[in-house]
């Protein structure tokens, strides 16, 4: 695999070089098959992205995926007097059945 890096062409053609470079490993095809897990490993802990190859000719980038999951809140007691504010709200006389 080879790891240096490449510089982004203009999106209209290749008249002029965009200023950022991107530092991507790169793998055949053949490569990327028998290493999928190390490349898949480096993306997700490194961060790495690989560029693969067919024929010569990039054809799939190996990126890590971040995705925004909503943290957890964690469970706490009722306090007393939210307790009774509870049990004012869903109290017998609240819940009575309607006239039929």
């Amino acid at each position: 695999m080879n790891d240096f890096p490449r510089v982004a062409r203009h999106a209209f053609g290749n008249r002029r070089p965009i200023v950022a470079t991107v530092t991507m490993k790169q793998a055949s095809l053949a490569q990327a098959k028998a290493h999928i897990s190390e490349i898949v490993d480096a993306a997700e802990h490194r961060g790495a992205s690989t560029l693969i190859h067919r024929h010569g000719k990039p054809s799939a980038v190996v990126v890590l995926v971040e995705i925004d999951m909503p943290v957890k809140k964690k469970r706490r007691w009722m306090t007393p007097e939210e307790i009774v504010a509870l049990h004012a709200i869903f109290s017998p006389t609240v819940l009575r059945r309607a006239p039929r």
